[in-house]
């Protein structure tokens, strides 16, 4: 459960991984990944749980992206929405 994690560690974490899983059976062909913000993730409330952190800095991944801009685009404009 990641909201356990950070607020557990929530006095030393400064960056923070942030990745999407697809739902099941769809993105088959970029591993079950998908886009920062369009998959399963309950990002809105980890990235609450994160403001009340000292998390300064996002490194957002994917393993597998078809489109390596798509990927970008779309995972940048959901972070700012969090």
């Amino acid at each position: 459960d990641p909201l356990k994690w950070i607020k557990r560690y929530a006095s030393i974490i400064t960056v923070a991984h942030v990745k999407d899983i697809a739902k099941a059976g769809t993105k088959t062909d970029e591993d079950g990944w998908d886009d920062v913000g369009h998959g399963t993730m309950k990002w809105k409330s980890y990235m609450a749980a994160l403001a009340g952190t000292r998390c300064m800095h996002w490194v957002l991944e994917h393993d597998k992206p078809s489109d390596d801009g798509r990927f970008a685009r779309r995972s940048i404009a959901a972070a700012r929405k969090f």
